[in-house]
């Protein structure tokens, strides 16, 4: 009798839960459905917010660039310098940050060289560091300078869709006069003209045709053959996607100023407008020496270079006027873009 009762309270048991369970069943589910609602909704935020900060950053990425200017020196870079600061804002501004420790000529042309320098010299790799730091910062680093020239390849590896250069280009037949005034090619043996200026004896060169005859070149030919050689090298990488325009020195002091306006507005990477053409040179001297050209054939290839890089073949034959370039700089010029 007890267990038929047991029996009959376990049915009843099972009874009832089949019942609860039922009930369950035809339950509306409006709590699910909602929180299954606020699940979706807040996957929706999660994924507008990420579409806004990737098109902030996008935004950041376009602004926040490494820009490098590419040249021979001699071409008012210290000039651009000086006035570009007055307006940096937010943007770093710097000449030459580590001048001749660059030692483009070391690994001119040679990857393995360029690589081993880098592994060497602390300054440079405190550099790059320093213009990662900024560009996680969100600011702009311009470089305006042309020590650079021979890291143009690791720069655009290292740094990708941020690195940007323009060429800044200017008559060669001054370059080379003005480069003389420093001392280079002309008694100076200092590191910069060491590391710096490119020889035609160096392993690699775009003009190697010149390695024979270059002991024999005169101090003013030595400093028209780096001319050369740097500025064949630069538009050489005029297709790189960083690549944002070839600038002539002359025309940034023609008197036109939207000639300045545009190269500074490229640089900076936003509009600057009204920059005036007063001369700054913290450097200036005077030539000491005489100025001689006798090498025909390297007389011809840089005035083909040069009308490459969009001169006037006339204008510039015109221009190698030995009587007034020495002139010209044997003069004293006190601030001068030259």
């Amino acid at each position: 009798m007890a267990r038929v009762l047991a029996v009959s309270a376990q049915a009843g048991t099972g009874a009832r839960q089949g019942q609860c369970d039922v009930a369950a069943r035809s339950r509306p589910r409006t709590g699910r459905m909602e929180r299954g609602r606020a699940a979706l909704a807040r996957g929706f935020e999660r994924r507008y917010k990420g579409s806004k900060r990737a098109v902030r950053n996008r935004q950041e990425r376009q602004m926040t660039k490494a820009m490098f200017v590419m040249s021979t020196g001699r071409c008012a870079t210290q000039y651009l310098a000086h006035s570009l600061r007055d307006r940096a804002e937010d943007v770093v501004v710097e000449h030459e940050p580590i001048g001749a420790r660059y030692r483009p000529r070391l690994g001119y042309r040679k990857p393995n060289k360029l690589h081993e320098t880098l592994g060497r010299n602390l300054h440079i790799q405190r550099k790059f560091f320093e213009i990662e730091d900024h560009l996680a910062a969100g600011r702009r680093y311009v470089d305006v300078g042309w020590p650079t020239f021979a890291w143009l390849d690791y720069l655009e590896s290292r740094f990708g869709d941020r690195f940007e250069f323009i060429h800044l280009v200017r008559n060669p037949f001054h370059v080379a006069a003005s480069t003389l005034t420093h001392g280079a090619f002309a008694g100076r043996e200092d590191m910069r003209t060491r590391t710096c200026f490119i020889r035609g004896t160096d392993r690699n060169v775009r003009h190697a045709e010149f390695a024979q005859a270059y002991d024999g070149f005169t101090p003013y030919e030595k400093a028209l053959y780096s001319w050369l050689e740097i500025n064949a090298h630069v538009q050489d990488a005029h297709d790189k996607p960083g690549f944002r325009g070839l600038y002539r020195f002359e025309d940034l002091f023609s008197g036109n100023g939207g000639a300045l306006d545009t190269i500074a507005t490229t640089i900076m990477g936003r509009p600057v407008m009204g920059l005036t053409s007063e001369p700054y040179d913290k450097y200036s001297r005077r030539l000491k020496a005489g100025i001689e050209l006798k090498n025909e054939d390297l007389h011809r290839t840089v005035v083909d270079r040069a009308v490459a890089l969009g001169y006037d073949r006339g204008e510039m034959e015109s221009s190698l006027d030995v009587p007034e370039l020495e002139a010209l700089y044997m003069a004293q010029r006190v601030a001068k873009t030259t």
